[in-house]
């Protein structure tokens, strides 16, 4: 009798829950969009951090505010508005335009959240590194630093383990705000 079920070594590599078939699925997307903003890991600049820092509220203006509409993820609206003021106390800006409107799918919004959400793993490692100069404006890395550090984010990726929507929707969500990032200029 031949044994049919996947090898050990297959199974190891095999992603479990949502979150790993994302991190897998938008790989490409996400070094995109890192290439487009960190050399070497850091910013070249105080002038390139400030434009990562307006293309990062637009991005939460056009797809964080969205996504949070979704009937799966309204929770997170207090988060989200959170994150825009604190970008706009780094930015020195009063306007808080948001694109409201319902998401293309609640999968959609679990692939939005799960690349904002995601982001405070990278906020956290920049404000432990050497790459924010002192006297930059650091209130979103802090906001976002706490959402890791206070088990929320560890929450929302069980959460996105959990949630019962099309990967193939979360992925375009993800891609999404990555290529939107990578654009931004």
């Amino acid at each position: 009798m031949t044994d049919l079920s996947p090898s050990i070594e297959m199974q190891s590599r095999a992603p479990v829950g949502n979150r790993a078939v994302l991190k897998m699925s938008t790989r490409a997307a996400h070094e995109g969009a890192e290439s487009r903003w960190f050399s070497d890991g850091r910013f070249a600049s105080r002038d390139s951090y400030d434009h990562w820092l307006k293309a990062l509220l637009k991005t939460h203006q056009t797809f964080g505010a969205r996504a949070v509409t979704s009937t799966q993820l309204g929770h997170y609206q207090k988060i989200e508005n959170a994150r825009q003021t604190a970008l706009c106390a780094d930015l020195g800006c009063d306007d808080q335009a948001t694109k409201r409107g319902d998401p293309p799918s609640d999968g959609w919004a679990w692939g939005v959240l799960y690349v904002l959400n995601g982001s405070a793993l990278g906020a956290s490692m920049l404000l432990k590194s050497n790459s924010i100069q002192d006297g930059w404006p650091t209130s979103y890395l802090r906001v976002m630093q706490g959402f890791a550090s206070s088990g929320q984010l560890k929450s929302f990726f069980g959460q996105l383990d959990q949630a019962d929507a099309a990967t193939s929707d979360m992925a375009a969500g993800a891609k999404a705000v990555f290529d939107y990032l990578a654009a931004c200029k």
